[in-house]
């Protein structure tokens, strides 16, 4: 199950990095911070991320999430 956390990080990483998630992040603001916030704890998904790019993110957390075993979803 590791290695689906690795593979994850490898993607999250590219997905700062590329200018698709800047114009996503200018374009929606808050949305970033919520699934950020998100990915680096234990608590409930987050509310109000509503764009296709930010739908894309979560998913992604929550597969880095069950692949390292620390997703509290219901």
């Amino acid at each position: 199950m590791a290695g689906v956390k690795t593979e994850v990080d490898v993607a999250w990483n590219r997905f700062l990095g590329s200018n698709t998630f800047h114009n996503w992040q200018q374009d929606n603001p808050g949305e970033f911070e919520r699934i950020e916030n998100y990915k680096q704890s234990d608590g409930p998904e987050p509310n109000g991320i509503s764009t296709e790019f930010g739908l894309g993110l979560l998913a992604l957390v929550n597969a880095g999430k069950l692949g390292d075993g620390t997703y509290q979803g219901i």
